[in-house]
């Protein structure tokens, strides 16, 4: 028999210690999913042209690359959307974007689509001459989106996502 001095088995600072060790294994074990799935490359958009006051938004040489991609995009579902200031005399020249892009306006919200499927690793070519003028007053202000979130958008001329004319 025993006496009580003696130990059974695992004592409670082994037990604290062995749990001590295992908290970053657990813990990087859950991580791992949630940063693989972080990594996904949706290609990058760039967004070329330039805005100016009394004139308008002037795209030439966007396009979608998505060499490195690892997302498909289907038809109307890479979009561009630019938010104008609610004035009159917005005209816009739509018509010159490529075959590959289609792009309309109503009323002050311009939107541009893919018009075919990019499947990863794809590109879209060049969206074409984009034209938005208007008396856009110096200091107004216009925004900028793109959707969905796993393309990366660079800009390239004088665009801001949160841009003033």
């Amino acid at each position: 028999m025993r006496g009580s001095d003696e130990s059974h088995g695992l004592d409670r600072r082994s037990l604290l210690r062995g749990t001590a060790w295992s908290l970053p294994v657990i813990a990087a074990a859950v991580a791992t999913p949630m940063a693989a799935a972080s990594t996904q490359d949706g290609g990058t958009l760039f967004l070329t042209g330039n805005a100016f006051a009394d004139a308008g938004i002037f795209l030439a040489g966007t396009n979608y690359n998505g060499a490195t991609s690892t997302v498909g995009y289907p038809i109307n579902s890479l979009r561009i959307t630019i938010f104008l200031p609610e004035i009159d005399g917005i005209a816009d020249t739509l018509v010159n974007a490529s075959a590959n892009w289609t792009a309309f306006r109503e009323r002050n919200v311009v939107t541009l689509m893919n018009r075919i499927a990019l499947p990863a690793g794809a590109e879209s070519g060049d969206i074409g001459n984009v034209q938005i003028t208007g008396p856009f007053p110096a200091g107004s202000t216009y925004t900028i989106t793109v959707a969905p979130d796993t393309v990366e958008t660079v800009l390239v001329g004088n665009l801001q996502f949160n841009g003033t004319f």
